[in-house]
Parts: C-alpha cells; structure tokens; sequence
C-alpha cells in the first residue's frame, strides 16, 4: 500500500472560520470571543479507518493556558498514532499544538512534529500580530489580522454561528502560505458513532487552492454537534486512494461548559458529602447511639429500678 502525504492531522484539523480576507497593515484588530464551546480539561478521542481498516487513533486535548508574549492563551495538542497493523506499511507519529489567544481565539503560536511514513519534520511558527508576519525558522510570511493555523481555526469554528445554507470564510496560514477556505453549512442531521447518538450540523471546507487531499470541489465532510459545544464527531476525507475516517470514541466533560461552571458553583456554596465520606458519618452517629445505649442505658434501667424497690418500700 502507498500513500503520499498521508496526513491525519491536516485531515483532522483543516476545517476553519474566519471572516477577514485580505491582507491588512496598521495596528492589531481586538475583538473578544464568547467562548461556551471548549475548556481547560476538554479531551476528544477519535478511532481512524482507512476505508474499512482501523489505521489508529488520535486525541485532541484542551491541556492548560500558557503565556505567549504576555498574552494568556490555551494550549491544544492534537496526538495521532497508528496502530500496529497499520505501521507495517505506514507508519503515523504526529503531534500538533496550537497557542489559542483566550480572548479573541486565533493563534498566536503553532507547532508540529510530524512522522508520516519516512517523511520527518518539526515546524515552529510565531504570529505577529502588530506587524502581521508569521516568523518561522527559515521564513517570514505576511499574514491577515488575527489569522488561524490549522488547529487554532478548528476551535474558532466552534464557537461560530453555523446556519445550514450559509457559507463562512477563513484566512488560513501553514507551511508558509496563507489560504482561503470556504466553510459550507450543509444541512442538519442525526447520527450516531461510538460515543452516542448526535444532533449535527454538516459543514464541508473547500480550499481556494488545490493541496495534496483537496480539489476545488472539496473532499472533506465534517459532522458538529448541534449545541454550543460544536463538537466533532464524525470526519470523513476522500483521498486519492481510499477514503478516511475519524469517529469519536470518548469526549471529557460530558455535559456543555455553562453547565458544568453551574454546577461547580453550585457545589462551592452548597457542597455535597461523597460517597465514603458519608458512609463514615453514618458509621460514627451509629457508633454514638451504641456508646449510649450502653453507656445512660444501663444507668437509666438501674435508676428506674431503685424507684420501683423505693416505691414498693415506702407503700
């Protein structure tokens, strides 16, 4: 079996949104984002097929918030391993991680380390966002006002109002390029894959410019869950030989974000005993009522009997 250039990661984490297109200078754009799709502590685990094969699986995972020239951002990283079947004739080690502005959600830092049969490469990347340059090692490249990279732009596109019918836009950096991608909001539908069953919004990406898995027509299918998490669950890529799937397997938290801060308030003012500390609690009111029993029980029978011996005396 040979493929060339067989991504994952790029397959997994293409889509993306953003509604500038064209160059610009002057001062940096500052826009504030209303995140309730992802957190701290978010972790997606997905299974990858190549056509009916298992090839292996892959993470996404919301990890901590570091600084990137004092700005507070998220650290994502993306991990895709093949398994070992899959390794006899291609074998994937990939880990990408993006530096996700906690504010207005575009990347300010992004870097891979990829491992894709013989082909080996690491890739740093620093986003200027005053001077509009993306800096590499080897490259300096001119960039829109808060542009993506491939992971940054696929948490952005989470937190966007997807309406089926509509199409949304994207200025998008990698490898030293920017492209322009289209988003396609298709329809509404209800599928279910191994973590359950979804209500989901389909989107398809369409690349302005021909790259290794995309024609202008576009290949790739992605299925978002219907709520304010816009999780993906379901991502289908046509390659020129075969086709690829990602199903989600396992997603943390379960329940949306608004409603999990809910509930972590709820349990700062008001807290709850868990299960063994409740248990020992019972144990000690029991112990306490034996302890008095034998304790005041005695005593008391004692007492009530010299009063029946004192009232039989004195009658």
């Amino acid at each position: 079996m040979k493929i060339k250039q067989f991504s994952v990661l790029t397959f997994c984490l293409l889509p993306a949104v953003f509604l500038d297109n064209a160059l610009a200078d002057g001062p940096p754009q500052v826009r504030a984002v209303e995140n309730q799709a992802f957190a701290i502590g978010e972790k997606l685990c997905y299974i990858l097929r190549y056509g009916p094969i298992g090839a292996g699986r892959g993470t996404m995972e919301v990890k901590d918030i570091r600084p990137v020239d004092q700005h507070p951002c998220y650290h994502v990283v993306s991990i895709t391993r093949s398994n070992n079947f899959f390794s006899l004739f291609f074998r994937v080690k990939d880990q990408i991680e993006s530096f996700i502005d906690t504010q207005g959600i575009f990347s300010r830092g992004f870097r891979k380390k990829i491992h894709e049969g013989s082909f080996k490469t690491t890739y740093t990347v620093f986003y200027d966002h005053e001077e509009h340059l993306a800096v590499s090692k080897n490259d300096t490249t001119e960039i829109p006002p808060l542009v993506q990279d491939p992971l940054s732009s696929f948490y952005f596109l989470r937190t966007c109002d997807l309406t089926p019918g509509k199409s949304v836009f994207v200025n998008y950096h990698s490898n030293n390029d920017v492209y322009r991608l289209e988003v396609q909001v298709l329809s509404r539908q209800r599928i279910k894959v191994k973590a359950g069953r979804f209500n989901c919004l389909v989107v398809r990406p369409l690349m302005e410019t021909p790259g290794v898995f995309f024609k202008p027509k576009g290949k790739l299918t992605i299925w978002l869950t219907d709520d304010q998490r816009k999780m993906p669950v379901l991502m289908k890529l046509k390659l020129r030989v075969g086709s690829l799937t990602a199903e989600l397997t396992r997603h943390w938290p379960k329940e949306p974000y608004f409603l999990s801060e809910k509930v972590r308030l709820r349990s700062q003012i008001s807290p709850r005993f868990s299960i063994p500390e409740l248990s020992s609690r019972v144990l000690l009111i029991l112990y306490l009522i034996s302890w008095w029993e034998k304790t005041f029980g005695l005593w008391w029978q004692r007492s009530l009997r010299q009063r029946r011996k004192g009232n039989q005396w004195w009658s």
